[in-house]
């Protein structure tokens, strides 16, 4: 065949991929793209090491079939034995360095799942329950598929965000709130924050650039002083000028980070970047597109073992805020295996 005909379908996933990602950044298709992408060009590779059919590429196709199989290996071994293993020592990790709430238990939880699961699925394997337990499980075990994917989706299209950095010529740098410690302090999730945002404010400066630094974020019930004020005060104390800072005191969501924010620039269009965690850099970079804000996002770097619960945290909110796609998928699902359950029931008799 000719080479041309064999790298087709890459090239137009290439181009589709190219124009989705560069239109919007902020969008879920970029990271299954990425993977068809993926996917064409490893056709496109066999299909042309087949084609040339001599030494060299069989040799290269046998290696590549070998790491392909290893790795399919390990990600079977990952999800059912390791991957509980990794999420419960994550979650003695965090009991041992942060104080225990729901969001930091996530991974205990999820650790609990996949080993309840796989005894589940050894139990229904063995055949001796009904029929319908088996058609139960299965539903069970396509959504966990569905949300599997979902969620690779979702970690792919977040780092693919945060592959293009933003220039130094930006006219407004939104820092976003978190809570504070004792209702007045920075902790270090916000410190790191603020730092990053910093060290770009600074490199700007050096270039001639003169951006404002927006500190987003209001006042918590539990706290004595708005989150904006107190990163204000930490700003201070980096020798940031009260001038260069604007201080948003209101906004309680990172929606009302953006939607606030916007209301205090001047000018049309204004070039914005946009500070907080790497894990969260995603979810703030929707939140920005959706309150009519240009901006780029900029990640601080997370504790690692403060990572795993962060990020199930974050799918579970992207997951909620597209809720009306996923209803459509779970429901058509669901209906299939509700078809099959009423098939059963109607052999039986």
């Amino acid at each position: 065949m000719e080479p041309l005909i064999l790298i087709t379908p890459f090239l137009v996933v290439s181009l589709i991929f190219g124009v989705v990602f560069l239109k919007n950044r902020t969008s879920l298709w970029n990271g299954a793209l990425f993977l068809l992408w993926i996917f064409t060009a490893g056709l496109a590779i066999f299909s042309l090491l087949i084609n040339l059919d001599n030494n060299f590429s069989n040799a290269i196709l046998f290696i590549l079939i070998a790491v392909l199989g290893t790795l399919v290996v390990l990600a079977i071994s990952l999800g059912s034995l390791i991957m509980p293993i990794a999420l419960f020592w994550n979650f003695i990790t965090v009991k041992r360095k942060e104080k225990l709430n729901t969001a930091n238990m996530l991974t205990l939880f999820l650790a609990i799942f996949i080993v309840g699961f796989n005894i589940v699925g050894f139990i229904v394997h063995k055949d001796f329950l009904p029929n319908f337990v088996n058609i139960l499980f299965g539903f069970l075990s396509v959504l966990i598929l569905y949300f599997s994917l979902s969620f690779i989706n979702f970690l792919l299209a977040s780092m693919l965000y945060r592959v293009i950095k933003p220039r130094l010529n930006q006219d407004y740098l939104i820092v976003l709130g978190s809570g504070l410690i004792d209702g007045e302090k920075v902790p270090p999730l916000l410190a790191s924050r603020i730092d990053r945002a910093i060290k770009f404010f600074n490199k700007a400066k050096k270039k001639g650039f003169s951006p404002k630094i927006i500190l987003s974020g209001g006042k918590g019930s539990d706290e004595k002083i708005s989150e904006a004020e107190a990163m204000a005060k930490y700003a201070l104390s980096k020798n940031i000028p009260k001038s260069s800072m604007i201080i948003e005191d209101k906004s309680t969501t990172t929606l009302e980070n953006m939607k606030f924010s916007k209301k205090m620039m001047v000018g049309k269009n204004p070039k914005v970047v946009f500070f907080t965690n790497n894990f969260h850099v995603f979810r703030a970079g929707v939140f920005a597109k959706k309150a009519g804000l240009k901006a780029r996002g900029v990640g601080s770097k997370t504790a690692f073992y403060f990572l795993p619960n962060a990020i199930i945290r974050e799918f579970i909110a992207i997951t909620v805020h597209y809720q009306k796609n996923h209803f459509i998928f779970v429901g058509l699902i669901s209906l299939a295996y509700a078809m099959l359950m009423i098939m059963n029931f109607i052999n039986r008799f």
